[in-house]
């Protein structure tokens, strides 16, 4: 008989052995799964948990191949509980919204079955090339699937309003887990080109990407902010000068704070996919220009959503010149402190102390009048301002 032909050679510096990333990979499906079985009922959660039992006994009595095949039968039977006996196509829910959800818990239980496949030693050692496609799948697809299914439970927990906030929050949390330049459980890297020590976008032994690295910066960015237009949309321009202000400077706090989150780790990677990023140090003016843009920008969204919409009834002065006072003291102290964190102050750094203690001593004062001080104590603010900057001098 024919000789069957030899097994493909692995890739290049393939390497099996355990995964190193379960933990970040099980703090963005396991809420997500549990999501799915609050609300599927007892048929979901009964098919699910009988499945996992299966598989668990079928992995201690040490039959690898029955305890896979169990796992992907148990999601199968999950999804197909889904369609039956949750009330994902409710009548108080549009039809378009039931199947993105459907779409989304069905790549959520995929995802989760993929990463059930990678724990088995002989899948890794019999298929390393779907072994090395599902780590990548995983890093790629989590932060899209699992963050709607994950801000689907926001909306459910603190309503529509607030939830663009919590889901900027969530998004900032899955890039950093998943879209940093991590190198493979599988692959060995380079010894030229390791995170930290070469050309990110070089070193072939990392998970994502350039483009699927810079796909997760794009939904970051601008994921909550349409997620904000999207649920006060009716509100958004047909109401009062005032709340269409505060929808502006919302809107501002969403788009600023993914950009000053991306320019802040850029030294440990988050913009490694950009041309030109060789390694933390590069593209440094380019990025301080947008972090001082984006600072800029989020301190006239806190301004307006947060100082006057929540602390209004503090601020003493009529408008217009509680609004001149208040942007006195906010971009006062921004300024010292953009100065203190670069490095900027002092004679070497190129902006003397005395003009920092200025600053400080304006917006201490405009501060202490806009909440209503009297202005004999305003010295007081004046000395303590010029105080801090002494101290920090010295």
């Amino acid at each position: 008989p024919p000789t069957p032909p030899p097994p493909p050679p692995p890739p290049p510096r393939y390497a099996p052995g355990q995964w190193l990333y379960n933990t970040r990979v099980a703090l963005a499906i396991v809420p997500s799964i549990l999501m799915l079985a609050g609300a599927g009922g007892g048929t979901l959660l009964g098919t699910l948990l009988v499945g996992l039992m299966i598989s668990y006994i079928l992995d201690v009595l040490k039959m690898a191949e029955g305890a896979l095949v169990s796992v992907w039968a148990t999601l199968i039977g999950v999804y197909l509980a889904m369609l039956i006996a949750s009330d994902l196509f409710s009548t108080s829910r549009p039809t378009s919204v039931s199947f993105l959800l459907l779409l989304a818990n069905g790549q959520n239980l995929f995802l989760t079955g993929v990463w059930a496949s990678l724990q088995f030693r002989w899948v890794q050692l019999q298929f390393p090339g779907m072994v090395l496609a599902s780590e990548r799948m995983l890093f790629a697809c989590i932060p899209l699937v699992c963050g709607p299914i994950l801000g689907w439970a926001i909306v459910a927990s603190v309503g529509a309003g607030p939830a663009p906030f919590y889901l900027a929050a969530l998004l900032a949390w899955l890039y950093h887990s998943f879209t940093m330049p991590l190198p493979s459980s599988f692959r060995a890297s380079l010894e030229a080109h390791k995170p930290g020590r070469g050309s990110w976008a070089m070193d072939d032994a990392l998970i994502l990407s350039p483009a699927e690295a810079a796909m997760h910066a794009a939904a970051l960015v601008l994921v909550p902010a349409m997620t904000y237009v999207g649920t006060h949309w009716p509100t958004l321009f047909a109401d009062s000068v005032t709340h269409t202000f505060e929808h502006l400077c919302s809107l501002a706090l969403l788009l600023s704070f993914p950009l000053i989150f991306l320019c802040v780790y850029a030294g440990s990677g988050s913009l490694w996919w950009l041309p030109g990023m060789h390694d933390g140090h590069s593209l440094a003016g380019l990025r301080s220009a947008v972090l001082g843009l984006s600072l800029v920008l989020f301190t006239a969204g806190l301004e307006g959503r947060v100082i006057f919409h929540g602390f209004g009834e503090y601020i003493r002065v009529p408008a217009p010149w509680s609004y001149v006072l208040v942007t006195a003291a906010l971009y006062g102290g921004l300024a010292a402190v953009a100065a203190v964190v670069t490095g900027s102050l002092g004679v070497r750094g190129g902006v003397p102390t005395s003009v920092i203690g200025a600053v400080l001593v304006i917006a201490s004062c405009a501060a202490s009048l806009a909440v209503g001080a009297p202005t004999w104590l305003l010295p007081a603010a004046a000395a303590a301002a010029w105080g801090v900057a002494r101290f920090h001098a010295t």
